[in-house]
């Protein structure tokens, strides 16, 4: 395996170019990375009000606080800006496009934390077979940073609703990257993961274990999702509880309260071996599945070493409820403010923990979010786009070009695959039936811009990175072999989810996120210059004092620091 060392000099941007007067590193026992999944950055002005004084508002009054923070690309999807959260890179550099793409090499679409060489590792009986690790990533993360400068003795663990979001946000040395699997509604993690150095893993540690034996999911079993909030207090933030284009999605109702069955009406409704299933789904779509992260973190807490000595430990956290919900109702609902409400108060508990388990004083933290989300369609006078794009898109070359010569690469068709925002052509097809691959692309391009919705199409040849937004942007998105051969960019409030909302374009509501720094060294500022996620694993190394110099897309915000020595 490659020297770390030279990984790692991939995150940090030259010492040349940071601030002369540097202070000297500072040494928490612990830093915290949290990631809300689809958290938008409005949702701190919005929803304000009614926050208690622990969780946002402490953020918000006692942190750097940078309110106009964005994606500086395009990709507003969970997997590739969770893989640029915790690299300081782009999607370009990182490798991580999306959440699935097609790959040529394979023939076939791959998920960004897919690995045929992996196997699913927890405690108890029906784990998924297939298996998963950062195979895929490109460059380094802050853990794989921090372990290297550190050694053995510095732990990173990193807990997620979703497997992309735990692996991706710890990197491939942590010691442990575990995530909540629905089909069993345990905790399980990669065998190619935790321990790092291409070791294999045969089991999880027996804290994590005895805490599957709780049940971590299906304790939630016959819950309710109440309101935190009274309903006309809710319906004055966010109206009505039923709004126009809410879907009926994972709950049976559209309006509180949502109510998780028991086992028992779990086993009536879909069998013994669906009980487990039904009820996890559930419990990703409300609170609960934001507290069983909590529980884990607490627990992880107790049982190990974690934030215990002088040498900094990270654990990242993936809260991942909100991004479910708001995929459902829309940034508006009742559903997403109480989502958000009840995200302030476990945050509150959390910081409080984290002051009595680790010491007030000795742990730091940055949260962000890897997307926002827009609103329903319906809502907001929003296009659906057409779903069988890829296959009308193929029509049209055929009408062009012909039918591809039989037998030419891996489909007897001209698109290979259309994941947006890119469209991956048939280069063997191309080249059998003797038509230039660029004439192929610019007619691709063409036929995209005359779709309704498509604002922009380039071949990715074409696009440069001294272009001007949103095609720049766009250009931080490609990959020079794994993003398609035609890149395209949709208009504003236009998706291609059929029903409820989706992300994934280059518009403020996808792209705005939280960024805020909180902990000792750090400054109580609310800084409107800017900041993106990319600039959070350069800021807390330059803040550790790690010196290795790196290629970072993202900058040390040292803006964020306070201006005297530590």
């Amino acid at each position: 395996m490659k020297s770390l060392l030279l990984l790692a000099a991939l995150l940090i941007p030259p010492l040349a170019a940071q601030d002369a007067a540097r202070p000297a590193p500072a040494r928490p026992k612990l830093v915290v990375l949290i990631s809300i999944d689809q958290f938008r950055a409005d949702y701190f002005s919005r929803f304000g009000p009614v926050f208690g004084k622990g969780g946002f508002r402490r953020l918000m009054k006692q942190g750097a606080w940078f309110p106009e923070a964005a994606l500086p690309y395009t990709l507003a999807r969970t997997a590739a800006s969770h893989a640029a959260i915790a690299t300081g890179c782009n999607p370009r550099h990182t490798g991580i496009i999306g959440n699935y793409w097609y790959d040529r090499d394979e023939a076939r679409v791959v998920y960004s934390v897919g690995d045929d060489g992996a196997r699913t590792i927890g405690s108890v009986e029906g784990l998924p077979e297939e298996g998963l690790s950062l195979k895929w990533l490109e460059r380094p993360t802050l853990g794989d940073a921090m372990q290297e400068h550190y050694g053995d003795e510095s732990i990173v663990l990193s807990f997620g609703m979703k497997d992309r979001t735990a692996l991706l946000l710890g990197g491939k040395r942590t010691d442990g990257s575990y995530w909540l699997d629905t089909s069993t509604g345990t905790w399980v993690t990669s065998s190619n993961v935790a321990g790092g150095d291409g070791e294999q893993i045969e089991s999880l540690p027996a804290w994590l274990a005895a805490l599957n034996h709780r049940k971590p999911a299906l304790r939630f079993a016959g819950q309710r999702w109440e309101r935190l909030l009274t309903e006309a207090t809710a319906e004055d933030m966010a109206g009505p509880d039923d709004a126009p284009g809410e879907p009926i999605g994972p709950w049976p109702d559209r309006t509180f309260p949502h109510e998780i069955p028991s086992v028992e009406e779990a086993t009536e409704d879909g069998g013994a071996d669906k009980v487990a299933y039904t009820i996890t789904r559930l419990v990703k779509y409300s609170p609960f599945g934001d507290r069983a992260v909590y529980d884990a973190a607490v627990r992880a807490l107790a049982a190990t070493e974690l934030g215990r000595d002088k040498v900094p430990d990270l654990l990242t956290l993936g809260f991942g409820s909100l991004d479910w919900v708001g995929h459902s109702y829309g940034p508006d609902s009742q559903e997403v403010l109480e989502m958000v409400v009840a995200l302030d108060r476990l945050l509150a508990e959390l910081f409080q923990h984290f002051d009595l388990a680790v010491g007030r004083g000795q742990w730091v933290l940055a949260l962000t979010a890897d997307h926002g989300i827009p609103p329903l369609p319906e809502q907001s006078g929003g296009r659906r786009m057409p779903t069988d794009l890829e296959q009308t898109l193929d029509a049209s070359l055929r009408e062009i070009f012909g039918v591809p010569p039989e037998g030419a690469g891996p489909s007897p068709n001209w698109v290979l695959a259309l994941h947006q925002p890119g469209v991956t052509l048939n280069r063997d097809a191309a080249l059998a039936a003797d038509i230039s691959f660029e004439t192929l692309a610019d007619r691709t391009a063409a036929l995209l811009r005359e779709v309704p919705g498509i604002t922009h199409a380039i071949p990715r040849s074409r696009l440069r990175a001294s272009a001007k937004p949103p095609l720049r942007d766009l250009f931080r998105d490609t990959h020079p072999t794994r993003s398609g051969d035609v890149q395209f960019l949709i208009e504003k409030n236009a998706m291609f989810s059929p029903s409820g909302t989706d992300h994934y374009t280059q518009h403020d509501y996808d792209r705005r996120v939280p960024l805020v720094f909180l902990g000792p060294g750090f400054a109580a500022i609310y800084d409107v210059d800017g900041g993106s996620p990319t600039d959070i694993a350069p800021t807390l190394a330059y803040y550790l004092g790690l010196d290795l110099l790196t290629e970072a897309d993202g900058r040390v915000l040292t803006e964020a620091f306070e201006q005297t020595e530590r």
